[in-house]
């Protein structure tokens, strides 16, 4: 007599307890916050630095505009820039206005004007004979960037030949684009300051 013996592999089952599921779930839950809070964060630092990067640009376009221009100049007027007319200042007032005008050459139909448009807070130039102006720098908050100084940064209230031209911007950017609990909102401040003479006094 043939007696068969079927041999079957029984593998043990496994099973999780409730205790085990909810241990599971509970530290992917953590895990989950902390990752959706740290991408939230860093997203708000990334706008905070790409803000700063961005007028750091822009800081750098301007200085590489109007530096060359002034240290190349025959002379260097400051006064005010109104309906597509220059007005320099000419009394006994201090050289500090919100505009100045380059001149190139000996030629005096040939010359630049920087001049702070006070409608959109915006730092522009303005070569003669064209008819429109150039962005160069946004979000100006100080109404008088332009200052004639002498060698000790005293303003002056005449235009001798040898003279020290200060730049002194004030900017702001709105922080991460966001209103505060009172429905104001946060700026970040930037400022740029700096001095340029002519190479050549006429």
């Amino acid at each position: 007599m043939k007696i068969i013996l079927s041999t079957r592999n029984h593998k043990r089952s496994t099973a999780y307890t409730l205790l085990e599921i909810m241990m599971s779930t509970g530290v992917m839950s953590i895990a989950l916050m902390a990752f959706l809070f740290s991408a939230s964060q860093g997203g708000k630092v990334a706008e905070l630095v790409g803000g700063k990067l961005s007028y750091t640009l822009d800081s750098q376009f301007f200085l590489s505009k109007i530096v060359p221009n002034i240290r190349e100049a025959k002379n260097v007027e400051v006064g005010l820039w109104s309906a597509g007319t220059f007005t320099p200042i000419t009394d006994n007032s201090y050289r500090l206005a919100h505009a100045i005008r380059v001149f190139t050459t000996t030629n005096q139909a040939n010359y630049t004007i920087y001049y702070l448009d006070p409608a959109d807070e915006t730092l522009r130039r303005h070569n003669s004979g064209d008819l429109s102006s150039t962005r160069l720098i946004g979000t100006v908050t100080n109404t008088t960037p332009f200052s004639k100084e002498d060698f000790v940064g005293n303003l002056l209230t005449n235009d001798p030949s040898v003279y020290v031209l200060g730049i002194h911007l004030e900017m702001k950017d709105v922080v991460f684009g966001e209103l505060m609990g009172d429905g104001t909102s946060q700026f970040d401040n930037f400022r740029l300051s700096t001095k340029v003479t002519r190479r050549m006094a006429e």
